[in-house]
């Protein structure tokens, strides 16, 4: 930086003191940070996007998470924010799932109506989410074999050299 141009670190420098590092949304008043986080909140709940409610309130999604860590209402207002916003991606899901979406139709170039879609794949993943019997079954299969005999002569010879320690030390008697 030239000399001329006062800098970050130089003593014209508007900021107080430059080695002090603020914390994110140290600028704004409690109030505004109340109002922000309102706006942030409401918009999380109608998009279920982090990125996108954070621009909607007109903050750095990196302030989300601070304050995610560090003001204990925020922190249970955005899980209750992400709750509504689950719900409404999960009545999303039912709906193109079960009453389908009308998609149009063009045939040389002209509109030729309508057809009905449904989704099959968001049907099978509702039912996998609710209904047990439609999970993929998962089994574990353990073959082989185990030297239960090793085993128990390990454990047997761990315990005396124990239990001689503990008698040569006088814990315990003979």
């Amino acid at each position: 930086m030239g000399a001329d141009k006062p800098g970050r670190n130089s003593p014209n420098s508007s900021s107080k003191n430059p080695r002090v590092k603020r914390r994110p949304g140290q600028h704004m008043t409690p109030k505004q940070r109340r109002i922000v986080q309102d706006a942030f909140l409401a918009a999380f709940q109608e998009t279920a996007n982090l990125t996108a409610a954070s621009e909607a309130a007109g903050i750095d999604r990196t302030l989300v998470r601070y304050w995610q860590e560090h003001d204990e209402t925020f922190s249970f207002q955005y899980h209750a924010a992400e709750e509504v916003a689950n719900d409404r991606l999960r009545a999303e899901i039912v709906r193109r799932a079960v009453e389908g979406w009308e998609e149009p139709v063009y045939q040389l170039g002209r509109y030729a109506g309508a057809i009905r879609k449904y989704s099959d794949t968001l049907l099978i993943f509702q039912a996998k989410a609710r209904m047990p019997e439609y999970r993929e079954r998962q089994q574990v299969d353990i073959s082989g074999q185990l030297d239960i005999n090793g085993l128990a002569a390990d454990a047997d010879a761990k315990f005396s050299s124990i239990l001689q320690a503990l008698t040569k030390n006088g814990i315990i008697d003979e």
